[in-house]
């Protein structure tokens, strides 16, 4: 298993150079999933570079973003209202029970591989009641896709492959009510902007190949095309929404 903070520490000055982190319409939707009240404190779990938090802050009262890596955070945009931790949340839990109004998880869980219904669970104890978390992930276009998805990243980096129903039941096992989920397609996400600077050439050209030599069902649910020496996909997202 690699050594997670000098991952992202490498990571760390080209990671806004990823089309997904900020774009718009994801961020739109996960923005309102909820709706964010001026006096809101937020937990922006596992923010990175603070692409969601600098969302947030004209928004609510208070957000603090945390992430375990202090390189991520140091590429953090300064704002008046928003405080960056260094923070494993899957080691221990950091701040009181009961004292945020929402948390937002964007595409964090999946890097939580050990402890990881511990770490719902200590999401669901933070919350006050009456809060909402916000979980969002990438899935396989088709459930039936899930080791296929699963051996692409595993030649990137180590993590939990999820569909949807795996979402839900971790935050239906840490107590979160009324789940409920929406869908984002990101329709052209480009493997080239994905891996570069990301992964050696040696492991892009495998990620490349196991794509060239997929499936006709698999190159059909991700919509896949070549375009002269990148490959487009459509990468779908899921946005879901539990309340304590």
């Amino acid at each position: 298993m690699k050594d997670e903070k000098q991952y992202w520490a490498n990571r760390a000055d080209m990671y806004n150079n990823l089309d997904w982190v900020k774009d718009p319409g994801y961020m739109k939707d996960i923005i309102e999933s909820v709706e964010f009240n001026k006096s809101d404190i937020v937990l922006d779990f596992g923010g990175g570079t603070g692409a969601v938090s600098d969302v947030l802050c004209p928004l609510v009262d208070k957000v603090f973003c945390v992430d375990i890596s202090q390189e991520m955070l140091n590429q953090n945009q300064t704002k008046y209202n928003k405080y960056l931790v260094s923070w494993d949340l899957s080691k221990t839990q950091l701040f009181a029970d009961c004292i945020f109004n929402k948390i937002v998880a964007r595409m964090a869980f999946h890097h939580i591989i050990e402890n990881t219904q511990k770490s719902m669970d200590q999401c669901y104890k933070m919350l006050k009641h009456g809060g909402e978390m916000i979980l969002s992930e990438a899935v396989p276009p088709h459930p039936s896709l899930k080791k296929d998805f699963a051996e692409i990243f595993a030649l990137k980096e180590d993590r939990l492959t999820f569909n949807v129903e795996d979402l839900s039941d971790l935050m239906d096992r840490a107590g979160f009510d009324k789940i409920r989920w929406i869908k984002y397609i990101i329709p052209d996400f480009s493997l080239n902007n994905w891996l570069d600077n990301n992964v050696d050439e040696i492991t892009k050209k495998k990620i490349f190949d196991l794509h060239y030599n997929g499936s006709d069902f698999f190159k059909e649910q991700y919509n896949l095309r070549e375009v002269g020496d990148d490959i487009l996909i459509k990468v779908t997202k899921i946005i879901m929404v539990g309340e304590k």
